[in-house]
């Protein structure tokens, strides 16, 4: 319950409540999240009636399942962090070339590897591609955007 609770929090304070045109009241915000929190809830009981319908064991198909954003994911923060010249379109697209070989390892056994293979394979694959992609100048460098805050835009 606490995590259908948090996904209909963040829905409407991430989404809802920061792309509005108007302020709403806080009830009106209180509201969206409870419609919200019975949404998710509803999808989550009718996606585990039908749990019986995948093929292969239960924890094959979670590592499948979770693992294929868990390292694109990790990519945003490894670019942010640890690339000083990464550029926000390279790493956009390495972490489309993660999803890319998760998607092939988990569900097309590509190059011959089991699904323990996702996250260190799609990490890599998408770590060389925002890095490579990143020297292409596309963009300016999370550096040169800090450089551009901190100095009025100038």
């Amino acid at each position: 319950s606490s995590g259908v609770n948090s996904v209909g929090t963040v829905v409407e304070v991430d989404f809802v409540e920061r792309f509005s045109r108007k302020k709403r009241a806080q009830k009106d915000s209180v509201r969206m999240a409870k419609w919200t929190s019975a949404a998710v809830g509803l999808a989550v009981v009718l996606l585990s009636l039908s749990i019986g319908q995948v093929k292969g064991n239960l924890l094959e198909v979670v590592n499948k399942v979770g693992n294929l954003l868990t390292a694109p994911l990790f990519l945003f923060f490894f670019m942010a962090i640890y690339v000083p010249w990464a550029r926000s379109l390279a790493t956009v697209l390495g972490v489309a070339a993660a999803v890319a070989v998760a998607v092939a390892i988990a569900y097309f056994e590509a190059f011959g590897l089991s699904f323990i293979w996702i996250i260190p394979c799609s990490l890599l694959v998408g770590a060389v591609t925002g890095m490579c992609f990143s020297l292409v100048p596309l963009g300016p460098t999370a550096r040169q955007r800090r450089n551009r805050r901190a100095t009025g835009g100038a």
